[in-house]
């Protein structure tokens, strides 16, 4: 695989950016803080699903939402792939063909299983701890994990690997073990119930035929029964229809009786409705005079409140006209004073020119030596910090190097436990062996003695010649002799390796406890530190009382100079003041012209005003008569208006009592027609003969629900049995589906049993040869990073580095920086190689915490690795600009970062 371009948005200090990558050497450049470790967290988030915070922490400050894009050209079919991540606000996921501009899949598991094909990366690796521990390790942790602990080695290092694969493969195969286990027990179960059931099958076998014979005969005689209760229902079915004619008569002669009573009430109702109407017309007539003089009235009221109103207008503009002339007169005076006072200030701005050019040259210098006034109290107040910080600081000094000592003595106790564990691994794993090849032979022992035992003819079981009774007898006995031998020797092994394993955890508990204890305690980073604080405090402290004992000279001068300004008196304010007031000459006089022109036009406008308001004087007296004439036809008028709508409908409501009256003299007629129909009906309907027929209905239906209810509990009772029949012979061949599956479920327990054994077995072996080929692979490399392949790199199966020098080992704490690093590198590349076929690499300040010097040997040997097509080396110098292929140089402006030509 080979990485195309990058693109991000809005990720952490990235807006938007684009970034091309070649093969070769791709160097990431910039200053501390400008995202160069982002672009790798990009990658491995999008490719490998790695990041080591949230996907929200990824975001961009200020954005909802982010995404990254990796375009990649496949190993697998060499065409270029496009896969976008986005988060935040929303959580797309996908794959897409660059050339064909077609999305391939979408969601996570579908993406990762790409990423994996294309990859070639196996199914049993974990693609994030893959990216984490070896292919894109965070900046800064490249050595950590080595220089842990062996305990904490294990966990970074036993996932990876998936050292624990095989026992819990192991252990998960426990549960189905117990499941077929379990299903056994309930099969044992579920046969002894069906063989109790199954004993009662012939007896009701026997029980159904004898109900049916039952149910045949109770439907003969319900057969007969229904047949005398159809003619039965025949008579019935007559008389009911004379009965429905003798009510139905009835109940129509009772409506119309209703209705006549009905429309009785309704036309006396209607009449005197109309008598109301006619005396509302008469009441009209009478006041129709009086109406029409108040509704002229009203007319004139109306105009003359137009002109009520047109006068009130004119009051009001005559109190505005009055109140805006008297503004107008005091705004004359006003400004007329203004004017004057502009004169007299024109006068002091020539006066005050000479005062303002010294104030300002005394000003400038009093700024400059104040300044230096604020600089000197500063640095006092410095002097002060720092002495105290230098006392703290050597204080520090003198605990952090004793506590160092004891680190020291510790670090030294650890590496004997450490010692003492490895001896005890390797003898436990001597002895473990041993146990195996011994169980090994004791089985082929066994075998052989049960073929001895079960041979009928004299037949060697190894080389199955034949045999005399006596040399039968005599390889037995040399087998059971051998037997002895071997249980006795495995035994003995198996309470030596008890004994190891108590010295082990022994061994152990007391290194946890060392590394407890050595946590605790500095390291020589720490005392380094305190000893250039000390002496930057002390530089610190005589820099600046240099610096007080110069500007202490430079202040004397400042009380003489603020004396002189205090004296002037501020003449720059004073001439300021007097050049605004004096700069209004000229607006003054205009203002003042427009003043006086305007109080001439609001008198000329007031006099207008007093002659209309005096040709609006009777308006008065000529609303109080119109008022008069209201009071006098108000009675009238209200009176037309109440009886008005009812003496409209006059005509209506007559003719409405009319036809009130037709309507109940026909409804009179129908009722007496009505009685006539229903005295013939009732001549002609039998009543006895009809509560006879009844009678005999209800008894056959009686007889019929009698035979039902037999009959239903009967068929349900058959029904019954017949289930349990049924179920009974189903049972019969469930039985023996039974005895099949238990025979499937015991092999099937066996098989579980073979295959965990095996799988246990088989852990330990195929880890030590994972190790063992990633320490070869790392041997390699290193003597490719080193330019040396006399040392020997190993990688051991406490995933510790040891390097080989002359016959000399030495573990990783005691190789030097740049040894350390290239060992670090060396292992991590070649767990790449082994757990994936992925040709490139990741280096995130490799070359931090080296002087110049091994900085430019390491990332000599570092470009010189074979086996790797793209290097991604990101660093805060220029270490590697020289010999890369691609550069990449970020820079930091605010909150973002953006991308420059190098």
């Amino acid at each position: 695989m080979r990485i195309l371009e990058l693109e991000l948005n809005n990720v952490k200090s990235y807006e938007h950016a684009r970034i091309s990558f070649t093969e070769g050497v791709n160097a990431i450049v910039g200053q501390n803080g400008a995202g160069k470790s982002t672009l790798i967290e990009a990658v491995g988030y999008a490719l490998f699903d790695a990041l080591p915070y949230t996907a929200l922490e990824f975001v961009r400050e200020g954005a909802r939402s982010g995404s990254v894009a990796v375009t990649l050209l496949s190993r697998l079919d060499e065409r270029p792939y496009r896969v976008e991540r986005r988060f935040g606000g929303s959580t797309l996921y996908g794959v897409h063909d660059v050339e064909l501009g077609q999305k391939l899949c979408e969601g996570k598991a579908d993406v990762l299983a790409f990423v994996r094909r294309h990859l070639r990366v196996d199914l049993s690796v974990d693609l994030a701890r893959l990216f984490t521990n070896a292919l894109g390790v965070a900046q800064g942790t490249l050595t950590t994990a080595f220089a842990e602990t062996p305990s904490n080695r294990k966990g970074i290092f036993d996932a990876l690997l998936q050292v624990d694969d095989y026992n819990l493969a192991a252990e998960r195969l426990r549960e189905p073990w117990r499941r077929v286990e379990e299903q056994l027990k309930e099969l044992a179960l579920d046969l002894a119930v069906l063989e109790t059931r199954l004993e009662k099958l012939s007896e009701l076998e026997q029980s159904l035929a004898r109900r049916s014979l039952e149910l045949a005969q109770l439907h003969q005689l319900q057969s007969t029964q229904e047949r005398a209760l159809q003619a039965n229902q025949v008579r019935l079915q007559q008389l009911e229809l004379h009965k429905r004619a003798v009510d139905g008569w009835r109940a129509q002669a009772g409506r119309q009786e209703e209705m006549v009573r009905g429309l009785s009430v309704q036309s006396e109702r209607d009449r005197q409705a109309c008598v109301e109407a006619e005396a509302a017309v008469a009441m009209v007539a009478a006041n129709r005079t009086g109406h029409d003089a108040y509704v002229a009235a009203q007319a004139a009221q109306e105009e003359l409140q137009a002109r009520q109103q047109a006068r009130n207008m004119l009051v009001k503009r005559q109190a505005s006209l009055e109140k805006e002339i008297a503004l107008a007169a005091a705004r004359c005076q006003q400004l007329e004073q203004e004017r004057a006072d502009a004169l007299a200030a024109e006068a002091v701005v020539g006066e005050l020119a000479s005062a303002v050019q010294r104030q300002e040259s005394l000003e400038r210098t009093a700024a400059l030596l104040e300044r230096t006034e604020n600089r000197l109290t500063e640095l006092e107040r410095r002097q002060g910090l720092l002495a105290d910080s230098q006392r703290q600081q050597g204080i520090r000094h003198g605990a952090v190097a004793q506590r160092y000592q004891e680190a020291l003595a510790v670090e030294a106790q650890m590496a004997a436990v450490a010692e003492r564990e490895r001896v005890l691994r390797g003898s436990q794993e001597q002895l473990r062996e041993r146990v195996v090849r011994q169980q090994t032979v004791l089985a082929e022992v066994e075998r052989q003695l049960v073929a001895l035992a079960g041979i009928e003819a004299p037949l060697c079981p190894l080389c199955e010649q034949p045999l005399s009774t006596a040399h039968r007898s005599d390889v037995r006995a040399r087998s059971l002799e051998r037997q002895s031998a071997l249980s006795l020797a495995a035994e003995q092994d198996r309470v030596a390796l008890a004994e190891q394993e108590q010295l082990l955890v022994a061994a152990g508990q007391e290194r946890q406890r060392l590394e407890a204890v050595w946590r605790r305690l500095p390291r020589l980073a720490e005392v380094v530190a305190a000893e250039q604080a000390v002496a930057e405090c002390s530089r610190e402290v005589a820099e600046l009382a240099a610096e007080r004992q110069q500007l202490a000279g430079e202040v004397a001068g400042l009380a003489e100079v603020r004396a002189a300004l205090a004296a002037l008196d501020d003449p720059r304010t004073r001439r300021m003041l007097a050049a605004q007031k004096a700069a209004r000459r000229a607006a003054l006089d205009q203002e003042l012209f427009a003043a006086v022109d305007r109080l001439g036009t609001v008198r000329a406008q007031l006099q207008v005003l007093g002659i209309e308001l005096e040709a609006a004087g009777d308006l008065d007296l000529a609303q109080q008569q119109n008022a008069l004439a209201l009071r006098q036809h108000a009675a009238a008028y209200q009176a037309v208006l109440s009886y008005y709508q009812l003496a409209e409908r006059r005509g209506e409501r007559c003719k409405i009592a009319e036809q009130s009256l037709e309507m109940l003299r026909q409804a009179e007629r129908d009722l007496a027609a009505s009685r006539l129909s229903f005295d013939e009906a009732l001549a002609l309907f039998d009543q006895s003969s009809y509560q006879q027929v009844q009678t005999e209905e209800r008894a056959l239906r009686q007889q019929l629900g009698s035979l039902s209810a037999s009959l239903s509990l009967l068929t349900r009772a058959q029904a019954e049995e017949e289930a349990r029949v049924n179920s009974l012979r189903a049972e019969q061949v469930r039985r023996g589906e039974l005895v099949s599956e238990r025979s499937r479920l015991t092999r099937q327990k066996e098989a579980l049993e073979a295959v965990r054994t095996t799988i246990k077995q088989a852990g330990p072996h195929v880890t030590r040869a994972l190790v063992q080929r990633v320490s070869e692979g790392a041997a390699v490399i290193f003597g490719e990073l080193m330019g040396d392949h006399r040392r020997i790199l190993g990688w051991g199966t406490d995933y510790g580095i040891t390097l080989t020098t002359d016959g000399v080992e030495r573990s990783f704490r005691q190789l030097s920086g740049g040894e350390q690093m290239s060992a670090a590198l060396a292992v991590r590349l070649a767990l790449v190689r082994e757990m994936s076929t992925l040709t490139i690499a990741f280096f995130d300040e490799p070359t931090a915490n080296l002087d110049s010097v091994r900085r430019e040997a390491l990332a000599q040997q570092i470009l010189s690795v074979r086996g790797f097509t793209q290097l991604f080396v990101i660093s805060h110098d220029d270490t590697f600009e020289e010999a890369t292929q691609n550069l990449v140089r970020l820079v930091r402006q605010g909150n973002r970062t953006l991308v420059v030509d190098p």
